[in-house]
């Protein structure tokens, strides 16, 4: 009531003002044709077509005349330019209405802009007052009078070119929330969440947020600008954190964090009504974006050279970012002319950084590939080194293999000249000894040391200890034992034998079969005979060797404490592991089964 009493003591020594005529249906920016209240000065022209007091908490008044120079009434549109003036009271002599941000129960709000639907009657002149107050946001705005279908359309097409704008940003934040998961890069994370810092922003700043919520949540956005501007400053400065990598650049990093830290500190401490708090929220914001572009420049510099579209992207919203400073200190209006300058300039600055983040990629491709090559140059160099050293080694293996080789062949021919020896001393000796049983155990003494002669003599032709072919091993040591016994008996002997063996084994049969033919020569026959032997190998590798002779059979008390019989015991048991089956069916016969 006191600033009603104040403005109609005022208009009571109001000078006439030159009213605004109205002649046609086009727009019209009247605000340069109204006077302002001052204090002292009463009521002064403005002279301007825009009026911006900044961070102003005091009320304004205005008052203007309207001139309908039409021979029919008009129904026009009184809009103010900004959506987030608080408080709009209009007072003609008919009525007053009151409208803005944190006006209960105002007029239904359909429009980005608040607008005052007016009737002009026709050929006369009008009074209007106007009062603007705000408390969280900046006052600043035009005043435009134009024909209320005109106006509607108008703010309709401005309405779907925001939406728009802001569908790209909200496409863009959530291609890079999935991105994010996906890929696990924090940089996407941070910038998503700086999108939705701009978007929210921005629905507020275009009018978005008082046409399509509830008045409760108008009251409420109004009452956190603070929190929205740090909300801002803080997802832009961890997404530059993270992006431009700046953990490697101390001072930067420290420069981001004191910003991030005294954007939280003003927003928990400050008033938001105090001037002087928004202010101090504003230079900080003043202070980040312009060391943001610095910094991108500096990491630049410094090698980092996906901060190239980084600086492009960002450079954008700069000009934006310092319009929209200025205007809220009252320095300019630029923004006043271009509310969707900053959405539209984000949208650019995604698609940017979009670029950006394939250039990156791109970038660590390009590294990858130079590190894969080094890598590769240094193990082909490796192993050109290990093949060298392969080659190196190898050569002086075979040659100790050659050396290994030489001396064993050296003394496995020296061990076949000590047999031989050793056979031509037992000989020798035996035609010395007339008493006939010992002339007996020196033939059998010869007979076994010949049959190891004999496998040396087979090792030192085929020159192979792992595989000594018995077929021939056996065939030449029994065509020695039958020469010696052939005078005595009349033999047929039938072989059949299939297999290598080890030198060490293959020495154990010799023995062996040595001994059993002995043994059926000596005893199982008085003339004639047939003696059989069959090696072969039957599965999982178990050698079989079976010895049969068709003579007058096994007898024990022949036998009886025989060395042979004890010697062959002794080599199966011992020495192969194996077993032996002694069967006495027409004739005797042995069967021996070890692993081969």
């Amino acid at each position: 009531m006191k600033s009603l009493w104040l403005l109609l003591l005022w208009i009571s020594i109001l000078p006439a003002l030159n009213p605004i005529e109205i002649s046609s249906l086009d727009r019209i920016s009247i605000l340069g044709y109204c006077d302002k209240l001052h204090p002292k000065d009463g009521f002064v022209p403005l002279r301007s077509s825009h009026l911006n007091l900044g961070l102003h908490h005091q009320s304004v008044w205005l008052h203007c005349q309207i001139k309908n120079s039409r021979d029919d009434n008009l129904t026009y549109a009184l809009s103010i330019s900004s959506p987030l003036i608080e408080d709009i009271t209009l007072i003609d002599k008919n009525q007053t209405i009151k409208m803005g941000m944190l006006v209960k129960n105002s007029m239904e709000h359909k429009t980005l802009s608040y607008y005052f639907p007016i009737v002009l009657i026709s050929n006369q002149v009008q009074d209007y007052y106007i009062k603007m107050e705000t408390l969280y946001t900046p006052l600043d705005f035009s005043i435009f009078l134009e024909e209320i279908n005109n106006f509607l359309d108008h703010d309709k097409n401005a309405q779907l070119i925001n939406i728009f704008l802001l569908g790209i940003i909200v496409a863009l934040m959530l291609y890079a929330f999935i991105l994010s998961f996906y890929i696990g890069d924090r940089s996407y994370l941070f910038y998503a969440l700086y999108l939705l810092a701009v978007i929210y922003q921005q629905v507020t700043y275009l009018g978005l947020i008082q046409l399509y919520t509830p008045a409760w949540f108008v009251a409420f956005d109004a009452k956190i600008t603070m929190g929205k501007i740090s909300f801002l400053i803080v997802s832009s400065a961890l997404f530059a954190m993270s992006f431009l990598e700046t953990k490697i650049f101390k001072l930067l990093h420290w420069g981001y964090l004191l910003i991030i830290l005294s954007s939280l500190l003003e927003v928990i401490f400050l008033n938001p009504k105090g001037s002087i708090s928004l202010y101090l929220m504003i230079l900080t914001g003043a202070i980040f974006i312009l060391y943001n572009l610095v910094a991108g420049i500096i990491v630049y510099k410094k090698g980092k050279k996906e901060a190239r579209l980084f600086i492009v992207g960002f450079t954008l919203v700069f000009f934006s970012y310092f319009l929209m400073i200025i205007d809220a200190l009252g320095i300019a209006s630029v923004m006043l002319y271009f509310r969707n300058l900053l959405i539209f300039t984000t949208a650019i600055e995604a698609l940017v950084l979009s670029l950006a983040f394939a250039d990156r990629y791109l970038i660590l491709q390009k590294s990858k590939e130079k590190v894969d090559r080094l890598m590769l140059d240094e193990a082909k160099n490796r192993e050109s080194i290990i093949q060298s050293e392969v080659i190196k080694k190898t050569q002086a293996l075979n040659l100790a293999l050659q050396e290994k080789e030489l001396l064993m062949q050296e003394i496995h021919h020296r061990v076949k000249n000590n047999l031989q020896i050793i056979l031509s001393m037992i000989r020798l000796q035996n035609d010395t000894v007339t008493d006939p049983q010992l002339k007996k155990i020196m033939f059998q003494l010869e007979m076994r040391i010949n049959a190891i002669a004999k496998s040396y003599m087979n090792l030192i032709t085929r020159n192979s200890l792992e595989s000594v072919d018995m077929d021939r091993y056996l065939s030449s040591l029994l065509d020695d034992l039958v020469a010696l016994y052939d005078s005595q008996h009349t033999i047929e002997l039938n072989k059949s034998i299939s297999v290598h063996l080890p030198f060490r084994k293959a020495v154990y049969i010799g023995l062996i079969i040595n001994e059993l033919i002995s043994n059926s020569f000596k005893h199982a026959f008085q003339g004639e005979g047939i003696i059989t032997i069959k090696l072969y190998r039957e599965e999982q590798e178990e050698v079989v060797l079976e010895f049969r002779d068709n003579g007058q059979g096994f007898s024990e008390h022949l036998q009886s404490g025989s060395l042979g019989l004890m010697l062959i015991e002794t080599l199966v048991v011992g020495q192969l592991q194996g077993s032996l089956t002694r069967e006495q069916i027409e004739g005797t016969g042995y069967i021996i089964r070890f692993l081969g």
